[in-house]
Formats: structure tokens, C-alpha cells, sequence
């Protein structure tokens, strides 16, 4: 597709960009292979928490040569991102770290609004929305299973991301017959890194689910492993991606 040249050749013009996806690059490979050799674990999450910061900085840097509403929107996004993956990584405040991912995803969905050009109407009605289902849900579920803070925060977040992905496919479904149009391009790249991050979050969940399981057999100790090393997989290309689409089209 044209535009992801035309993308592509945007990114290579700059050089702090360049330096900034070789960078990324170099950290991704290098942490994924600790992670599937199974060594050195504190220093991949060492690494994976530097990768995250180099887009907080990245992004930062740009943000001081062009400043608006949509970079500081994006900006904050960022800084969550951080502040959820201290907690994640490095403590055991789970509830904390996800808490910042809920407010992560209440900017993204401000941010896909600006995008999409929706109207406030409609951004007031999916926020009730996924607030009348969540509060269901916890009514449904408290007498079924252990409901722990963490469990309730991430059901939340998971409605609010989901409804974010929902709403941006649904723009690049919209313009996929404009093949020039720059909205076409910032939508499609978008809607791109907030599937990267979904997969990402998926693994999350499928991880929590096996390691409540009895771990006795070869073939869920295997998946398990395989789901952990997913999990990264998947979020580091989505947050470089995120990044550089605010970084181009912002």
C-alpha cells in the first residue's frame, strides 16, 4: 500500500527517528531472546522498562518542536504508559499499575474522537455505556468468583479498550476507499498499534487464567511459557507504532 511507503519515507528523513527505531529494535531482540532462553530475567524487564521510557523521551523531544493539544493528549498517554509499567513490572500493586492503564485508555479514546471527528454526544454515550455494563458485571459475577480489586479494574479496562478498538476499525472501515486521504493513513496506523496493544493484553489475560491452573502437565507449562514471551511480543511494536503515528500525524 502506498501510504505505508509514503509512511515509511517520512520516518527515514529523520534522524533522531532513525535512531530511535534502530534503538527500539536492538532492545526488542535483545529481551526476547533472554526471555526464550529463560535467563536474565531482571535484566529483560530492565530492558523492556528502558524501551518503554525511550518512547516517553522519543516523544518528548518532538513534542518541544511542535506543541498542540493532540501531542499533549499523546504525551500523557505516554506518561501513563510508564507510570502502569512501574508498578507492572517492578512491584506488586498490580491494581495500581492497571488503574493507569484505565486512564491510558480514557486519553486514547479522546484521542480516537479527535480522529474519527465524533461528536461529544457520542463519546458521552460509549463512556455510560461501558460503565452501565461494568457495574452489571461486577453485580453478576461477586457471588461467582474471588472478586479482587484487580479482577474489577481489569474488567473495566478491558470494556474501555475494547470499545476503543471497536470505534477505530470502524473509521479505518469507513476510509478504506479514500487511498489518499491523510485521515485514512493516521486512522489505519492508529487502529494498527491499538490491535498490537489488544494481542498484547489478551496474553495478559490468558497468563492469569494458567497460572491458576494446576501446572503438573508438560503441555500447560509449555503454553504458559509461550503466552508470557507473547505478551511483549505483541506491546513493544504496539507502543513504538502508537508512537511514531503521534509523532507523524499528530
Amino acid at each position: 500500500m502506498k501510504w505505508i511507503v509514503d509512511i515509511k519515507n517520512m520516518t527515514g528523513k529523520d534522524k533522531l527517528t532513525r535512531r530511535f527505531i534502530r534503538l527500539e529494535l536492538f532492545l526488542y531482540l535483545l529481551f526476547l531472546v533472554l526471555d526464550l532462553l529463560q535467563i536474565a530475567n531482571t535484566l529483560s524487564n530492565i530492558l523492556k522498562y528502558i524501551s518503554i521510557w525511550l518512547c516517553l523521551i522519543f516523544f518528548a523531544l518532538t513534542y518541544t518542536k511542535i506543541k498542540n493539544n493532540k501531542r499533549a493528549l499523546m504525551l500523557g498517554i505516554l506518561l501513563f504508559t510508564v507510570i502502569a509499567d512501574t508498578f507492572l513490572l517492578f512491584t506488586n500493586r498490580f491494581e495500581y499499575g492497571i488503574l493507569s492503564f484505565i486512564i491510558v485508555q480514557i486519553l486514547y479514546s479522546r484521542k480516537i474522537k479527535a480522529t474519527c471527528m465524533d461528536g461529544c454526544k457520542l463519546y458521552m454515550i460509549e463512556i455510560l455505556s461501558v460503565t452501565f455494563i461494568w457495574n452489571i458485571l461486577i453485580l453478576v459475577l461477586k457471588n461467582e468468583i474471588n472478586l479482587t480489586p484487580v479482577i474489577a479494574l481489569a474488567g473495566l479496562y478491558f470494556l474501555l479498550f475494547t470499545g476503543n478498538l471497536i470505534r477505530i476499525w470502524i473509521q479505518v472501515n469507513k476510509n478504506r476507499n479514500i487511498e489518499e486521504n491523510i485521515i485514512t493513513r493516521q486512522t489505519t496506523m492508529l487502529a494498527i498499534g491499538l490491535t498490537l496493544f489488544y494481542l498484547c493484553d489478551i496474553n495478559v489475560g490468558l497468563k492469569f487464567i494458567l497460572n491458576d491452573r494446576d501446572s503438573g502437565f508438560a503441555l500447560l507449562n509449555l503454553l504458559t511459557s509461550a503466552v508470557q514471551n507473547l505478551i511483549w511480543f505483541f506491546y513493544l511494536p504496539s507502543q513504538v507504532v502508537l508512537t511514531l503515528q503521534a509523532t507523524i500525524f499528530d
